[in-house]
């Protein structure tokens, strides 16, 4: 079989860069033509300015593809059954690589238990991905605009929060406040401290003075300003294939 092996000799911090693949399903006006696409390119570019930045990371090149009206009318607005043929059509119509795979939907929806009704998530994101075997099932992430609002600042945050999940990272707390990662300093916002109104969920209001602003908090809300990651979470980032060196400036 295939062999691949990716060796990393840093001493420091050296500036990397992830390549985004934005493949459109969404039948937004918003997203629509040359200026929707400058503005969401601008707008994640400012987030990463916020977030990645100061960690020595960064959104390299966006390449954008956008769905024939068949596959739009079939895959706009679908459940969690499709994410399959999502990620595929995506891949077939802009390749596969080591490039960041992100199809921008307008709902998805997610049975998170047997005998639960659907649910419209703002995004999703196997973590890990397969980000180098893209014919694997777990090859792209999605991410909803409907639930947006018409927030391009909150789309933005979330193509990069589902991104960090594709490549490892994990909520550091779950909604129920029970569940949090495997990092040592990632803080943690549990339902016993947090769950001032009894619901059985911990929410960015609640959990202010612990985690709501990390990147990977579950909830968004957060003043993007705020948005942080941590020493280990920039650590797992760092490592990951999708992230190479940064060009030289010209």
């Amino acid at each position: 079989c295939d062999a691949l092996a990716i060796v990393r000799t840093e001493t420091e911090p050296l500036p990397q860069v992830i390549d985004l693949n934005l493949w459109l399903v969404s039948a937004a006006p918003q997203l629509a033509g040359a200026a929707g696409r400058q503005l969401l390119e601008e707008t994640l570019r400012q987030s990463a300015r916020s977030i990645l930045e100061p960690h020595a990371l960064s959104i390299g090149t966006v390449n954008f593809g956008e769905a024939n009206a068949a596959q739009r009318t079939r895959l706009r607005r679908i459940p969690d059954a499709q994410y399959e043929e999502l990620c595929g059509a995506l891949k077939a119509d802009m390749g596969s690589g080591y490039k960041m795979n992100v199809a921008l939907v307008d709902e998805y929806r997610i049975q998170f238990t047997a005998d639960a009704t659907e649910e419209a998530v703002l995004g999703l994101a196997p973590q890990p991905g397969t980000a180098i075997i893209t014919e694997g099932r777990n090859s792209c992430a999605v991410v909803a605009w409907e639930l947006m609002d018409g927030d391009m600042q909150e789309l933005a945050a979330t193509i990069i929060h589902e991104s960090a999940h594709f490549l490892g990272l994990a909520h550091t707390t779950d909604e129920d406040g029970r569940g949090f990662d495997f990092l040592s300093d990632t803080p943690q916002c549990p339902a016993a401290t947090a769950d001032t109104d009894g619901d059985k969920t911990v929410d960015v209001v609640e959990c202010a003075a612990f985690d709501a602003t990390n990147l990977m908090f579950w909830q968004s809300g957060a003043q993007q300003a705020l948005v942080n990651l941590t020493a280990q979470q920039t650590w797992l980032l760092r490592r990951h294939p999708l992230f190479h060196p940064a060009p030289p400036a010209s």
